[in-house]
């Protein structure tokens, strides 16, 4: 690996205000700078790399976090078994592109410890198993099951299902791609509601992005990224605030990019989420960086399996047509008594043919739901997504979120 000569504590202003961390030597060290990646002769990408993450756990265990945050989970603790298999099995080479996200959602990697974790995908596609702990202390409301976790991560059954169709098998995503989660924790309250790292007190707040910039930075460097893409505001605005004024080519040079994030806690998202992730990765640019190859043909018919996999999920936006068109079928009598109906149309004025009105209204019905699901990419703008804070999750969690 390159030594891209990350600047030393020496060569950074130190400011007795900045928060502080640990390094790799327990030593204490500003949090904003960024020392070199501990570099074992025999450790491999993924052994560093782990080694950075657990920098990272055991700097944040530092930090107290106070109202609203009551409880926070550490899936990189509890769920070591399974992250190291998933590093292990997909980061052992450099990568070109790396999809940040912001931290663990309570149904994904806060189960599993895999980034976008939803269970059905980690076990079918992504072929991880393995043993899963609980946390220091457990929300009743969010216990941690492990890769048994019956509820669904809407954003991770997103995120994974369009490059399992882009993609086909882990090993073509994985060969220039890798996802990471710009934080490890994820916070609840007292209720059991999601907070987003955002929503944290500032002086949290600033320990912990700073904390993470760290590592993030590390990660680009070890990696040798050339692509990062911000799942969500809150991922890309942070890695360009991380890399912002280093000199270095790796990090000068570095493209930060967003794609929306796909929770359903983003209205937007749920409109037509992988027409739109499909259009902003070609604009981004995503083949000149990866063997991936995206045709219109392809696209058209991932648009037409979501289209059809959204008609199933929300049976009940299609059932109210279908329930108004059997009154209409006992109206339509073809039997032979048009004189009352005429009279009765002639005093009333308004309604002139009413044999043929319940045909004509219940044909527009079906076919309207199908129509509206996906709109063209360019009313997607994921510069203007309306939650902030709460769009760049590995996915928002909040207690109106419903089927996970």
């Amino acid at each position: 690996m390159q030594d891209t000569n990350i600047p030393t504590l020496e060569q950074t202003n130190q400011d007795e205000n900045e928060p502080k961390y640990l390094d790799s030597h327990g030593e204490t060290c500003l949090a904003a700078t960024s020392a070199p990646i501990p570099t074992a002769v025999s450790a491999s990408i993924p052994d560093r790399l782990l080694q950075v993450e657990a920098e990272l756990c055991r700097n944040l265990k530092t930090i107290e976090f106070t109202d609203p945050v009551d409880y926070v989970y550490s899936p990189l603790d509890y769920a070591s078994d399974t992250h190291a298999k998933y590093v292990h099995r997909f980061c052992n080479s450099q990568k070109n592109v790396l999809f940040l996200g912001m931290n663990p959602g309570p149904f994904g990697m806060a189960q599993n410890g895999v980034p976008f974790g939803e269970c059905d995908t980690v076990r079918n596609w992504l072929k991880i198993d393995g043993i899963v702990g609980k946390p220091q202390r457990e929300h009743p409301k969010r216990p941690v099951l492990g890769l048994e976790c019956p509820r669904n991560e809407v954003s991770g059954k997103r995120f994974w299902g369009l490059f399992k169709f882009l993609c086909g098998t882990p090993e073509v995503f994985f060969k220039d791609c890798y996802v990471y989660n710009f934080c490890p924790l994820q916070f609840m309250k007292t209720s059991a509601r999601n907070v987003s790292p955002g929503k944290l007190k500032i002086t949290e707040r600033k320990q912990l992005i700073a904390a993470c910039n760290h590592a993030f930075l590390q990660v680009v460097q070890l990696l040798q990224v050339k692509l990062v893409i911000g799942v969500g505001n809150f991922a890309s605005e942070n890695a360009s605030k991380a890399v912002k004024g280093l000199q270095q080519d790796l990090f000068s040079q570095l493209r930060i990019e967003t794609l929306m994030h796909p929770s359903p806690a983003n209205p937007s998202a749920n409109k037509n989420w992988p027409s739109y992730a499909v259009n902003r990765l070609k604009e981004i640019g995503i083949m000149s960086y990866t063997d991936w190859k995206i045709s219109d043909g392809q696209q058209q018919q991932h648009q037409q399996q979501q289209q059809k996999q959204q008609q199933h999920e929300t049976p009940k936006a299609a059932t109210p047509p279908r329930r108004t068109t059997p009154p209409p079928t006992t109206t339509t009598k073809p039997t032979s008594t048009p004189a009352p109906r005429k009279t009765t149309t002639k005093k009333q004025g308004e309604t002139p043919t009413p044999s043929s009105s319940p045909m004509d209204t219940a044909t527009p019905l079906l076919p309207a739901e199908p129509t509206e699901i996906f709109r063209p990419a360019d009313e997607a703008d994921p510069t203007a997504i309306p939650f902030p804070d709460q769009d760049s999750s590995d996915c928002v969690s909040t207690d109106t979120e419903k089927g996970e």
